[in-house]
């Protein structure tokens, strides 16, 4: 048991040094002034608070609000490091998520209460050729109570776009490829006992889709190629500074000289190495191969 949540807890910090960006499209979204000034009180049910009073005849689980405290997401990635946006369900933002680690996405984005939009925009997010195989995680977050019928919904449209879906076993992680889409409900929502741990404040989901990215990336191999590729971001300036524009001239120079003008290219790919093997992902690499060798 100790061995396990020893590597739990190594891929959970290899994923948060890895992961950089998140973004959130939500047309409810919102940013309090000053969270901590605003003053705790009753209200009465309505969109945007939870329902206090719950009609028996009511099935479990029907939420009240589909509002968002943007403002609380993106002070909880901030604390872990992560950069966070917000953006409105646009095709215009369509890139801003397709540059981000992790994607967080409502299930109704428009008034008219309707997922066709969400789906559509999950289509295209993925269906690029790049896309297909990217790292990345998505959450749908949502004011809805009904998980397992949205859960259904995003499977038939990741099987329609060829992804080769495959559901864990209560369907609210569903894997493809490279890339994983969990599911959760806003905390005001009512949720059936078997999935009350999908209920989760805004405050604490950064935190829970860490873990998230951390499970879909666990594993010997991957550690090393996530804290390799970590590596070499982290170590990308120190390189820059080293090849600068200053230098084109000894270049050029150089391959001019060559019998064969493109082992020039070839010696500077060399060099970029080197200058890797000499700075600290070097280091951050070897480590990563003995922490796999230790765990095997």
């Amino acid at each position: 048991m100790a061995s396990s949540e020893k590597s739990r807890d190594r891929s959970y910090e290899i994923a948060l040094r890895f992961l950089q960006t998140a973004v959130v499209v939500d047309d409810k979204a919102f940013i309090t002034p000053n969270e901590e000034n605003t003053q705790a009180g009753i209200q009465e049910p309505g969109r945007g608070t939870r329902a206090l009073i719950q009609n028996e005849q009511e099935p479990i689980g029907r939420g009240t609000s589909y509002d968002l405290n943007a403002g609380s997401l993106i002070n909880s990635f901030s604390a872990l490091g992560v950069i966070c946006g917000v953006v409105g369900p646009t095709d215009e933002a369509m890139e801003t998520m397709r540059q981000a680690d992790i994607v967080i996405l409502d299930w109704h984005l428009r008034e008219d209460d309707d997922s066709t939009y969400t789906l559509n925009l999950l289509r295209k997010l993925l269906i690029g050729q790049a896309d297909r195989n990217k790292l990345r995680l998505v959450a749908i977050y949502t004011g809805q109570a009904q998980l397992e019928d949205i859960s259904i919904n995003v499977f038939n449209q990741l099987e329609e776009c060829k992804l080769s879906p495959d559901k864990n076993k209560t369907d609210m992680e569903i894997s493809y490829r490279h890339g994983r889409i969990v599911l959760y409900a806003k905390s005001n929502v009512y949720l059936a006992p078997q999935l009350g741990d999908r209920s989760v404040d805004e405050k604490k989901l950064p935190q829970h889709l860490v873990e998230d990215f951390a499970s879909m990336t666990a594993g010997l191999l991957p550690a090393i190629a996530l804290t390799s590729l970590t590596a070499v971001r982290e170590g990308a300036h120190m390189v820059l500074d080293q090849f600068r524009a200053e230098l084109d001239p000894v270049f050029l120079t150089h391959k001019a000289c060559l019998t064969n003008p493109e082992d020039a290219e070839r010696h500077i790919a060399d060099q970029v190495a080197e200058e890797l093997r000499g700075n600290r992902t070097w280091s951050d690499l070897m480590a990563a191969r003995d922490v796999a060798a230790n765990d095997n």
